[in-house]
């Protein structure tokens, strides 16, 4: 019984201590301590919190209170904050002990003013703390915000977040929580729009000076000036300390608008401080369009930007590249150096452009309009090689955030007046004067350099299609005239800008990337391909100013000869080139225009051209050529006239020739034609004057030579096939009739009698 009646005073001492507690919880929980208890949580942070009601407070089962609309001010009583509700409930439990324990706190309505936020190290900095607890005695489970407005300012950049809906787990004492929000922001004065959502692990450590960012995803969708985009960026841990940055590694992916392409940026391991941004690995990749009209190029490097200098050095570059209009992708490689305060770039890039080899070397000036010195190497170039160029200025007008720039440097050269030096200057020194081999014949150079009066009142280099055929003239009046012509036709064509667009039909080549970038410095191609017709070993001073690019007086080997070239382009496609070339190996030209190789023989040749673009048609200017020692396939000519004088028919065909001591001749190219004059072939017993003409698109032969031998023997020859195969015949009728060597024929027998038919048939059988 002592036992029992034991048991039963204590169950009346906890039933009296439960109710003396419930009773104590009306005392000593009521509106005003709660509104004390809520004042003094905020004292603590520096801020005051006003309202014009007292919190509503209901006891059982659990302690839940309501507060009212309140406003929140700073020390200097401003506000800073509002909001319409807020709800929690307290563990009684708690109580007891002396601790306040929030199960579950519900914000409604918060409305954070713009407050100047600073970063997150400057932050940790000034709020390092022993005190690792964010409220002293507040233990909060979770938060919830609703229809909430927050809006930031960062230096000039206004950050607004609305309708957000937030959930913060364990917030305090120490913050260890899981964050999950989504919002509409609106990022000001740049007119940025979006939807965000997000999720992340949210770790706060006052005593170290320390937070850090765990499985961050972030999403979003938007638009910003007309276009809309996706965005996506995750890091599985980022740390911020007062000192630094760290992102064990961070990806960020841009795209859903066809205009912008999809971007991806993944870096490793990077580090920023006040001083630097260091990444051992940063990865770009790219794409926009689809087919042949695909821009793409991934990157990487490892990668110091320097932010007291404002410099950034990437040590490793290397990618591939695909452009618009190109069927393979370009690999890339180099370092680089950039400026950013003085806008200046050192560096190296090495690519591989259609197989062959490149490299670029120097040191650039500007971003806008990029002043280059340097040092440009091609291993193999072709003409067509500059569809990458093409392709580069496609990339970069496609590019949104270069496309407002891009229309903006147009417009400005457009609007422009055209300047002196925006033209095709003049060649400095013209052509050499004579076109011939060391054993040419004299006489044959005197029909060179002598003028023909036809000639002297001719231009040479005309645009206008309407000009009839021009006369030759003499080498060095044709390059005095190519020279001046092509240079007064560039500055014509310059000074009304021609309209251009960014898909060049047929041949026309759009060289306006000229106008984006200046330069100075070197060219060296170990083999330049112009069609069929390689350089080899060419180099050159270079230089692109005000869009014109120059080769003045480059050097090359063309066939065992050596070659001396003097180029000009403008933006426009307007060029001009001056091409001298001496003991050209004639047999290794024709064969890689797959024409006889074996005519042999040693040319000398001497150009004036200019066009526009790379069209046949708009290809005009003179060639002089000489050639020595080559072989003229389709007869023997010593034979063909013994067997003239013999009455014969002379023997013709494909493997017959004859040596020829010099041939010669000026071509005058206009309208998809070359018109071949002053055309001389020296057989040495033999000397043969005429005119041929060649069409630029069939590339077919034809003319006519006539000559007289040593005996008088007056003789005509026809000229047919291809250029780099041509065929000589010998016109036997004209020949024949020119020289009277119709056979006479035989005086007719008499007429046989009767009487002698009769005895000679007696005759003929007895």
């Amino acid at each position: 019984m002592r036992i029992l009646r034991t048991i039963l005073w204590i169950v009346c001492v906890l039933v009296l201590l439960a109710i003396g507690s419930v009773v104590a919880l009306y005392f000593l929980v009521t509106p005003e301590s709660v509104q004390s208890r809520i004042q003094h949580s905020f004292n603590q942070t520096g801020m005051t919190i006003r309202t014009n009601e007292l919190p509503t407070v209901r006891v059982l089962p659990t302690i839940n209170i309501s507060l009212p609309s309140a406003q929140l001010f700073d020390e200097q009583n401003r506000l800073v904050a509002f909001y319409r509700s807020a709800h929690f409930t307290v563990s009684p439990l708690w109580l007891a002990f002396g601790q306040v324990h929030i199960e579950n706190l519900l914000i409604d309505g918060f409305s954070l003013q713009e407050t100047d936020c600073p970063t997150p190290s400057s932050w940790l900095k000034n709020n390092i703390s022993t005190q690792t607890a964010l409220i002293d005695g507040v233990t909060i489970n979770s938060v919830e915000l609703n229809n909430s407005d927050i809006s930031l300012k960062f230096e000039d950049k206004i950050l607004k977040l609305q309708n957000l809906r937030a959930t913060v787990g364990s917030p305090s004492p120490q913050m260890h929580a899981p964050v999950a929000f989504s919002s509409q922001a609106q990022l000001l004065p740049d007119s940025l729009l979006m939807d965000i959502e997000g999720a992340f692990t949210f770790d706060l450590n006052l005593a170290s000076g320390q937070m850090a960012l765990e499985n961050l995803l972030l999403k979003a969708t938007g638009t910003h000036q007309g276009r809309s985009f996706n965005t996506q960026l995750s890091s599985p841990l980022t740390q911020i300390t007062a000192e630094n940055v760290y992102a064990q590694t961070a990806q960020l992916n841009v795209g859903g608008d066809p205009s912008l392409g999809d971007i991806s940026l993944t870096v490793a391991e990077l580090n920023i401080t006040k001083d630097a941004l260091q990444a051992p690995d940063i990865y770009v990749q790219y794409k926009k369009g689809s087919g042949a009209q695909e821009l793409a190029f991934e990157l990487r490097s490892p990668i110091v930007f320097d932010r007291q200098q404002v410099l950034s050095t990437t040590d490793h570059i290397q990618g591939t590249l695909r452009l618009p209009g190109q069927t393979e992708s370009i690999p890339v490689s180099g370092n680089a150096k950039v400026d950013w305060s003085n806008e200046k770039v050192q560096g190296e890039l090495f690519a591989r452009v259609h197989g062959a080899p490149m490299s670029l070397q120097g040191e650039s000036a500007g971003f806008d309009h990029p002043a280059i010195k340097g040092d440009v190497v091609f291993g193999r170039l072709e003409l067509n090689d500059f569809s990458v160029f093409n392709s580069l200025q496609k990339a970069q007008k496609t590019l949104p955030l270069l496309e407002t720039d891009a229309a903006a440097i147009q417009s400005e050269q457009v609007q422009s007046e055209p300047s002196e030096s925006t033209a095709v200057e003049p060649n400095e020194k013209p052509v050499a004067n004579n076109v011939q081999t060391d054993n040419a014949n004299p006489e044959s150079d005197q029909v060179i350099d002598s003028e023909s009066d036809s000639a002297t009142d001719t231009n040479v280099a005309t645009a206008d299609p309407g000009t009839s055929e021009t006369k030759a003239n003499e080498p060095e009046a044709i390059a005095q005239n190519v020279n001046s012509e092509v240079s007064d036709t560039a500055v014509q064509n310059e000074g009304t800008p021609s309209v251009t667009t960014d898909e060049p039909t047929g041949g026309e080549a759009d060289f306006s990337f000229l106008n984006l970038f200046d330069f100075e410095g070197s060219l060296v191609v170990g083999e330049l391909k112009t069609g069929p017709v390689k350089l080899v070993q060419l180099k050159s001073d270079m230089s692109v100013q005000n869009g014109v690019l120059r080769l003045p007086k480059a050097q090359a080997v063309t066939y065992e000869g050596k070659t001396e070239l003097d180029v000009q382009l403008n933006a426009q496609g307007h060029w001009s080139v001056r091409y001298s070339g001496e003991s050209i190996n004639l047999s290794s030209l024709l064969a890689d225009t797959n024409g006889n190789s074996k005519m042999g023989g040693v040319m000398n040749i001497q150009a004036n051209l200019y066009g526009d673009g790379f069209l046949q048609e708009t290809l005009n200017g003179q060639i002089g050529f000489s050639v020595a020692r080559a072989k003229i396939f389709g007869f023997n000519l010593d034979e063909a006239v013994k067997n003239l004088r013999a009455f014969k028919e002379p023997q013709q065909n494909s493997e017959l020739f004859t040596q020829t001591d010099h041939i010669e001749g000026i071509a005058t190219i206009h309208d998809g034609l070359a018109n071949v004059e002053r055309l001389q072939i020296n057989f040495g017993s033999l000397r043969t004057q005429g005119s041929a003409k060649v069409t630029l698109d069939e590339q077919e032969l034809t003319g006519q030579l006539t000559g007289s031998n040593l005996s008088g023997l007056k003789l005509t020859f026809n000229l047919g096939n291809q250029w780099y195969n041509p065929t000589v015949s010998l016109d036997v009728e004209k020949i024949r009739h020119d020289n009277h060597l119709i056979p006479k024929s035989e005086p007719a027998e008499p007429k046989s009698s009767s009487w002698d038919k009769l005895k000679n048939f007696f005759r003929d059988r007895f």
